[in-house]
């Protein structure tokens, strides 16, 4: 019984130690699970819905650096070397139509080759050249991005169509909303001109394609911050369809067990420091002092390394269980346990 009591109050204090910041003083809307949800959402409802921009927003904030056109200017080298290269390029296929008189092929290889050159001259004699060059690969870049960010909040409506919201742009005084945030709420958060619901226009979820190609374009060229006042809700209805509340009752029904065996935790603490003030006080039976003093102390430390591998693993399983895996009978487990 006494060691099954000191089992206790070491668990008590394992689950404490590894979640009782999560749940103490604190609802399931200030969980970290739904803390997450909310950070989703609201980095997202900017760039896809609320700033979603068009291409030619992004376009006419392109910036095409000196550093950039000389980087572009001499990617494969020299001009020397990359005449020799566009040369090298053709001369085989320019021979082999020569020696079987292919006159049109050969004339149109002939082409393509003095074309390359003198782009190629080009880019070497003249910046605006590649500036438009460069312009048009990063338009391109935009492009994709724009389709993708299209793509992206479709999606993104579908998977948070429980969220309401109303809202009104700080600059413009453009109202924007989506359902009806006066239904009965299960969350809500109201934005203050001081207190601001700050977004932007460019998503980081899909910032890696400016970044994938040769040609880059930097984000922070694009990217701008709008300020919204207004209200964002989940009306109880949604939530009970989203399963928002299904979350909200794991919250709950795992509080309700922590702070049952952090409780019990404590009193077997109490009765294991109780029963140890008796032992030093000479409260322990003569039989087994005399059994302790038999056990080699090798023995007993393999038998407590044994007994702790065993009741960590058990701990971290039995801490996974009720976190994630909550089953009613639970509490009679626990309770079973402890007498």
């Amino acid at each position: 019984m006494h060691f099954c009591v000191l089992i206790w109050a070491i668990f008590s204090i394992f689950t404490f130690s590894r979640v009782g910041y999560q749940y103490i003083g604190k609802s399931y809307f200030q969980s970290e699970n739904f803390q997450h949800e909310i950070d989703n959402f609201q980095s997202q409802l900017g760039p896809l819905v609320l700033n979603l921009p068009t291409a030619d927003d992004l376009k006419s904030k392109i910036e095409v650096t000196q550093g950039e056109i000389e980087d572009h200017r001499n990617y494969y080298g020299s001009l020397g070397e990359q005449i020799d290269n566009i040369k090298a390029q053709y001369e085989s296929r320019i021979q082999e139509a020569t020696n079987v008189n292919a006159t049109d092929l050969k004339t149109k290889l002939e082409k393509e080759r003095d074309e390359k050159i003198k782009d190629i001259t080009a880019n070497f004699e003249d910046d605006e050249h590649v500036r438009k060059k460069i312009l048009a690969q990063k338009e391109e870049v935009i492009d994709q991005y724009i389709k993708a960010a299209k793509d992206e909040a479709k999606s993104f409506v579908k998977n948070y169509n429980y969220w309401s919201y109303e809202l009104t742009n700080t600059d413009t005084g453009e109202n924007i909303s989506f359902s009806d945030v006066s239904e009965s709420s299960a969350y809500k958060i109201r934005y203050t001109p001081q207190h601001p619901l700050t977004t932007w226009n460019i998503s980081d979820n899909l910032s890696h394609i400016f970044y994938r190609t040769d040609t880059s374009v930097e984000t922070e060229t694009l990217r701008e911050t709008t300020d919204y006042t207004g209200t964002i809700t989940i009306s109880k209805k949604l939530a009970q369809l989203a399963g928002i509340m299904e979350g909200y009752e794991q919250f709950t029904r795992n509080q309700y067990i922590f702070f049952f065996i952090w409780i019990t935790g404590i009193l077997a603490a109490v009765f294991c420091m109780e029963r140890a003030q008796r032992s030093a006080t000479g409260g322990t039976g003569y039989q087994e002092k005399e059994a302790l003093a038999r056990m080699k102390i090798d023995f007993q430390l393999i038998i407590l390394f044994i007994s702790s591998c065993i009741y960590w693993a058990a701990s971290e399983i039995t801490l996974e269980s009720i976190e994630y895996h909550y089953q009613n009978n639970y509490v009679k487990l626990c309770t079973r346990f402890f007498i």
